[in-house]
């Protein structure tokens, strides 16, 4: 009996090991790029990030590099970056935040949406969702932020400072009847029986 009990927890065990390993987590990655610091004894530059404006932060060292692909971040924002020179001695203070925030874009199986997932976009940018459909179908809605705007095929986020999503449906598109007219009318006569 123990030695059942103790076979069924390790099986457990390995099953829970599996699911969780098996998990795909929301992240998004974005790549910054920044000038170089005018000092000429600079030895790398180090980004920081978090969610919040004054919190902890996590650091990265990007060496040399001018532009560093950050990944790993959430999906949605706001998301803070910074980045800072360092020399042998030291590290300046960081640069001014770039605030990112994301977009969360999806279609049904009958359309597409460029650019379909979740992207961060840095706050004050603008970007611009096209909208198509697939086979005999149209597009029948785009919801931004859950509010319909319609059948429209591009839609333009402009002056980023939230967090937004953008969804668009389909419908088949059956062909409309044509040629609609109407008949001659015949005037048709009936004698009735009289009643007495």
């Amino acid at each position: 009996m123990k030695r059942t009990v103790k076979a069924l927890f390790v099986v457990m065990l390995i099953l829970i090991c599996l699911f969780l390993t098996s998990l795909t987590w929301a992240t998004t990655a974005v790549t910054l790029a920044w000038d170089a610091s005018p000092d000429t004894d600079v030895t790398g530059y180090k980004i920081y990030w978090g969610t919040t404006p004054q919190g902890d932060r996590t650091g990265l060292d990007a060496g040399k590099n001018l532009q560093f692909p950050l990944t790993g971040l959430p999906s949605t924002g706001p998301v803070y970056c910074a980045v800072a020179a360092y020399t042998a001695t030291g590290e300046s203070d960081r640069s001014d935040d770039l605030v990112l925030w994301g977009i969360t874009a999806g279609a049904d199986a009958n359309c597409t949406i460029t650019l379909s997932g979740s992207q961060l976009y840095s706050q004050g940018g603008s970007v611009t969702y096209a909208i198509a459909t697939t086979g005999a179908y149209k597009i029948h809605d785009v919801k931004v932020d859950g509010q319909s705007i319609g059948a429209v095929s591009t839609y333009t986020f402009g002056s980023i400072t939230a967090n937004h999503t953008i969804a668009a449906t389909s419908l088949r598109n059956i062909t409309r009847p044509k040629n609609l007219r109407a008949l001659e009318m015949m005037a048709v006569t009936q004698k009735l029986p009289l009643r007495r």
